[in-house]
């Protein structure tokens, strides 16, 4: 499914009980860029945020904080 949000902001991906869970992308309005998994509305498992500066964090996400790489 779709979401937009009211700053421009557009998620594509999986739902579950309404809530961005699974697999999906979401890009803010500011330009960053995250792809990955999902849970409740947050980033959590494996995903690469790619910030509009340029900076890329890769790796495994818990309640939308980066953890650390998985190399």
């Amino acid at each position: 499914g779709t979401l937009k949000f009211s700053d421009g902001s557009i998620y594509v991906g999986q739902f579950v009980d309404g809530m961005r869970s699974g697999k999906g992308t979401i890009t803010y309005s500011n330009g960053d860029k995250y792809t990955g998994s999902f849970k409740k509305n947050l980033f959590d498992g494996y995903g690469t945020l790619t910030s509009q500066n340029g900076s890329v964090k890769k790796g495994m996400f818990k309640e939308n904080k980066f953890i650390g790489t998985t190399d």
